[in-house]
């Protein structure tokens, strides 16, 4: 799952189509099912790094991606942030 939503990522990139909130979010939640926190965050640092908003559904993603690896007190954090 996690390979194929990177793959799509950049499909879409070299045909120059800017990635919104949904496209990172669904990327941040591949990476939370994949158990994958460490990319789910750099794909996050990206997404800010962009200006592209973060919702309640990123927010939602990062915190699946904590607690399933494990990061409880991580997931608790940015429950805070939101």
């Amino acid at each position: 799952l996690l390979d194929r939503a990177f793959m799509v990522f950049d499909h879409l990139m070299k045909r120059k189509i800017k990635p919104n909130a949904i496209t990172y979010n669904a990327l941040i939640s591949a990476c939370a099912r994949s158990v994958n926190v460490d990319l789910a965050f750099k794909v996050f640092s990206v997404m800010r790094a962009k200006n592209i908003p973060s919702d309640k559904f990123t927010y939602g993603a990062l915190i699946d991606a904590c607690a399933k690896a494990g990061h409880v007190e991580h997931a608790f954090r940015i429950a805070d942030l939101m």
